[in-house]
């Protein structure tokens, strides 16, 4: 039971930033011995300091938990992790999974967000959540925290290009030499 709330987030009931990185690590050590694709997702609620400055704290603490919910419920698999990832920020960790099927997720994880309304004192707040996904094959010559980057540089892009979005990392190919990232969105 100790070792359960060590891994646990308090308020979302989802895993914490500890497990996920230790999960990360594991993970990636898997993906790189089998050869096998591996696939982050970090989301990031839209504006929710607004909700924190209208309606209270405890409305914003009311949200996350049922954002929380929102987003295990997408992703059903019994391997994958999904752990609040730090404030409004939440990751997945997706083993073996598509690019095109972790896009996939991510857009319902979109979608089911944007539909979710709280109530508080009367008052219906709704938000929208932007994702930043990363797929690679681990090698045994880069860092886990790799993928974490290039996910976060994807949310990064998903925030510019006006939020509510999901957007993929994509590496650059030899042609795009000069290009640090290429990025699709949806």
């Amino acid at each position: 039971e100790l070792a359960h709330l060590s891994n646990t987030d308090v308020l979302t009931g989802l895993y914490n930033r500890r497990y996920f990185d230790q999960a990360l690590e594991l993970e990636w050590k898997r993906s790189s011995r089998n050869k096998a694709v591996l696939s982050v997702i970090i989301f990031d609620i839209d504006h929710f300091k607004n909700i924190n400055d209208m309606f209270g704290h405890q409305a914003g603490d009311n949200y996350l938990t049922r954002m929380a919910a929102a987003l295990d419920a997408v992703f059903k698999r019994d391997y994958d992790i999904v752990a609040r990832y730090g404030g409004e920020e939440f990751i997945a960790l997706l083993p073996g999974i598509a690019a095109e099927n972790a896009r996939q997720l991510a857009e319902q994880a979109r979608t089911n967000i944007e539909s979710l309304a709280l109530y508080h004192q009367g008052n219906r707040i709704s938000t929208t959540i932007s994702a930043g996904i990363m797929n690679v094959v681990p090698d045994q010559d880069t860092r886990p925290d790799y993928i974490v980057s290039c996910a976060d540089k994807a949310l990064y892009q998903a925030k510019q290009s006006g939020r509510n979005r999901v957007v993929v990392f994509a590496e650059a190919s030899d042609e795009d030499e000069d290009k640090e990232e290429i990025v699709y969105a949806s």
